[in-house]
């Protein structure tokens, strides 16, 4: 144990030395160092973490409304399809999920707006189709 109280009473004892007080503050200082460093790097990953997880929470939100808007179209396909089937009773069904699908989170201004031109068109042909069998069944009176 000589060896530990020579070093303890060199370093603080009677004969205090430079190379004593310059082994003391280096010491502090690289303490110091250690120390706010490990500070800036906890404050940094914390910030890292926080951030990744508001990057992965908006990336699940746009892949969640990507898939809703697949489905969206999906369904407005179908539903056209229905329509413009022939069949009344589809074309009824057809109509139902349309009007459904114009009042969905998932469609858009433009979404509804394309809604309204096929059921424009489809009634307009229908109209168009309709006129021309009303003419010929006057005509036929006359």
């Amino acid at each position: 144990m000589q060896p530990t109280a020579d070093f303890w009473g060199e370093l603080f004892g009677p004969n205090w030395t430079a190379q004593g007080v310059a082994a003391t503050i280096s010491s502090a200082i690289a303490l110091v160092a250690v120390g706010i460093s490990s500070i800036v790097s906890w404050v940094q990953g914390s910030k890292t973490r926080s951030h990744v997880d508001a990057v992965n929470e908006k990336q699940e939100t746009r892949e969640r409304e990507f898939k809703g808007r697949e489905h969206w179209w999906e369904r407005f396909e179908w539903a056209c399809a229905e329509v413009a089937s022939g069949d009344e009773t589809r074309a009824g069904v057809g109509l139902i999920i349309l009007s459904d699908l114009s009042v969905s989170t998932w469609a858009n201004a433009s979404d509804k707006l394309l809604i309204a031109s096929v059921l424009d068109e489809l009634f307009i042909e229908d109209s168009d189709e309709g006129e021309g069998i009303e003419d010929e069944a006057s005509t036929e009176g006359e």
